[in-house]
């Protein structure tokens, strides 16, 4: 085999690896249910973003994910998921799931943005389609420009929208 031979098949190789070794990354960061970015992701992505001038998180934590686990068995639970990320995701492009029910939206923009967007999403989580049985969604929505555990907080003391 001549050199140049060797040299095209090594930097065949080489395109291949490093082709391979990006998608490995992209699936490092999916959600594999529902094929949104996951909570590494979700912390890869503000800390490419910390210089943004205006920048708010919504935290939306779909309701009751463990009764319908077990009224309904854990397939329902993952359409139910797979359902309720969908509509997140028609708000942004930057929408994570960040564990169990919880999904966060960043958006480029300040609180209002964000607000708008949670009541938005109050209103249209409970049209949520597929769900057959399950039939309705509740959810809670926080809005923060820093830091979306302080959304999340205010959300588990009780501060929810929700949609019936």
């Amino acid at each position: 085999m001549s050199s140049t031979e060797t040299l095209l098949i090594l930097s065949f190789l080489s395109a291949n690896l490093i082709a391979e070794n990006q998608r490995l990354a992209e699936l490092a960061g999916q959600d594999y249910l529902t094929g949104i970015g996951n909570h590494r992701a979700l912390a890869n992505y503000v800390t490419r973003q910390a210089t943004s001038d205006k920048r708010s998180f919504v935290v939306v934590d779909a309701d009751n994910l463990k009764q319908v686990n077990d009224q309904y068995g854990h397939a329902a639970g993952d359409e139910f998921l797979k359902a309720v990320a969908a509509m997140i995701r028609s708000e942004s492009d930057a929408v994570f799931r960040r564990s169990g029910d919880e999904f966060v939206i960043v958006l480029g923009g300040g609180i209002n943005a964000a607000i708008a967007v949670a009541e938005r999403l109050s209103k249209t989580l409970v049209n949520v389609q597929g769900l057959g049985e399950v039939g309705q969604v509740s959810a809670g929505a926080g809005v923060t420009e820093t830091e979306a555990d302080m959304a999340m907080y205010a959300v588990k003391q009780g501060k929810k929208c929700e949609a019936h």
